[in-house]
């Protein structure tokens, strides 16, 4: 299994698709990690938060690759006043729509730290492409829940990493004359006599891999 390392979004935005009435002051802060917040403040009553929503995060998945799972993670805090809870948390789509499956999971803490959703084999409920993933629109939705008292929650960070499972090789390619082309098959000679060769394989982080 690969991945795609770490990526940050390119987009950040306040969405009130979620149904919350806290707008979130400075999302754009969220594009990286250096104590410079995008915060969602409540007010006596508390409330839920509007969408956090990041998106384009230019994954570079390969054609071809089969997707096994996504990993979302947040660096955040929330004020010392009251409490911060995680409301609605989902991926979203190439289409810019939200997901189906709600990864909120979590009281937020005072310290600045990342929280993890999903993993290596989670897929978020959903079915993926390199094309869906790579997609400027794919991305994640974070809405939060903010208690009584005034408090705030505040954003650091959201990365997502991809895992994939890479390609298998339908054919071998050779430069010849500076151009690569296709090799239709491969022999070797023995005893005089020359064999096609049914695959070839090699080892790639102690995994072999068939490659033609």
């Amino acid at each position: 299994m690969a991945d795609t390392g770490w990526h940050n979004p390119g987009t950040v935005i306040s969405d009130s698709a979620s149904g919350g009435t806290k707008a979130w002051g400075n999302p754009a802060n969220a594009k990286t990690s250096n104590n410079v917040y995008a915060i969602a403040a409540g007010a006596s009553g508390g409330g839920n938060s509007y969408y956090l929503k990041c998106t384009n995060f230019s994954m570079g998945v390969p054609a071809g690759a089969t997707i096994d799972g996504i990993l979302v993670q947040i660096e955040r805090k929330r004020g010392t006043n009251c409490c911060v809870h995680e409301w609605k948390i989902y991926i979203v789509r190439e289409t810019g729509a939200y997901g189906t499956t709600n990864k909120a999971a979590h009281e937020w803490t005072t310290s600045d730290v990342y929280c993890s959703h999903g993993g290596t084999t989670d897929k978020w409920g959903l079915s993926w492409t390199p094309a869906k993933i790579n997609d400027a629109d794919f991305g994640v939705g974070i809405a939060i829940s903010l208690d009584e008292g005034f408090t705030a929650g505040s954003v650091d960070h959201v990365r997502i990493k991809v895992y994939y499972t890479e390609p298998v090789g339908t054919n071998i390619k050779i430069n010849i004359g500076d151009s690569f082309r296709d090799v239709a098959e491969i022999k070797i000679n023995i005893g005089d006599s020359w064999r096609a060769v049914a695959g070839i394989w090699i080892n790639i982080g102690d995994v072999w891999r068939k490659v033609f």
